[in-house]
């Protein structure tokens, strides 16, 4: 009997997880736009601070793609839960070398992965 199990990639489950992240961005944001300014701050026309959990939640969104698109193209996907939060680290510091990713590409999709996890 096999024992070690593949799971393939399953493009609904990364959509539903982007989902829940941006609502949950979206929750932790109150759901509202930035307050408003007054006339002095008009002028200046300051861009707003980005929302941090807005900020993980589109990297999370952008490593599932990577995810499937990159490491996808070589490997038969594993259920994130199989490596544990350091062992994706050792392993995506090593495909970064070897598939040549981008230090954006490592970041999105590790935490694409511990997010998963």
């Amino acid at each position: 009997m096999n024992m070690h199990v593949r799971h393939r990639f399953n493009p609904l489950m990364v959509l539903l997880l982007g989902v829940a992240l941006s609502g949950t961005a979206l929750a932790a944001t109150g759901g509202a736009a930035a307050p408003a300014q007054n006339s002095a701050d008009k002028t200046a026309r300051s861009t707003p601070a980005p929302n941090p959990a807005l900020q993980k939640a589109l990297q999370v969104a952008r490593g599932a793609k990577e995810w499937h698109a990159v490491c996808g193209s070589c490997h038969n996907l594993r259920d994130p839960r199989e490596l544990t939060d350091n062992e994706w680290e050792v392993a995506m510091g090593q495909m970064r070398v070897r598939a040549h990713l981008t230090g954006l590409q490592e970041r999105d999709i590790t935490a694409f992965l511990k997010a998963s996890n």
